[in-house]
């Protein structure tokens, strides 16, 4: 009879991306007016290796596309990015891409979009209602 010792498996730390949001406010916004200015801001990744971090930023047309602005060194925060010599286009969605990586491993997350418009949507017919309990 055979005796072998079982395989073992090394885990490595998985990087666990943060949120990112459209837009430099608390809340995430869903529409710009400016069409060569582009605010984004996304939260540190986590390592649980405790190893330090590259981050870059892209921006695409849909989720799994750079096809915008390519990808561009950056840090975790609120960043603010002037686009030269490109113009975003009008009356599309604009996804926000971040990724991570240390040593071979990486992550990534994306943005829920944002979209360039000539004017800020205006709701009609919502109202306040103040009660008097």
């Amino acid at each position: 009879e055979s005796s072998m010792s079982p395989p073992f498996l090394v885990l490595l730390g998985n990087l666990v991306p943060g949120a990112v949001i459209d837009g430099f406010g608390a809340e995430d916004i869903d529409f710009q007016t400016h069409a060569t200015s582009l605010f984004f801001q996304f939260d540190a990744f986590v390592d649980p290796m405790r190893q330090p971090l590259s981050y870059e930023w892209a921006a695409g047309t849909d989720r799994h596309t750079h096809d915008v602005v390519g990808w561009q060194p950056t840090r975790s925060g609120i960043v603010f990015h002037r686009l030269h010599d490109i113009e975003l286009p009008a009356g599309k969605l604009i996804f926000v891409h971040v990724r991570a990586s240390s040593g071979s491993r990486f992550a990534n997350v994306s943005s829920d979009g944002v979209r360039v418009v000539a004017n800020m949507p205006v709701l009609y017919g919502v109202g306040i209602r103040h009660s008097a309990r």
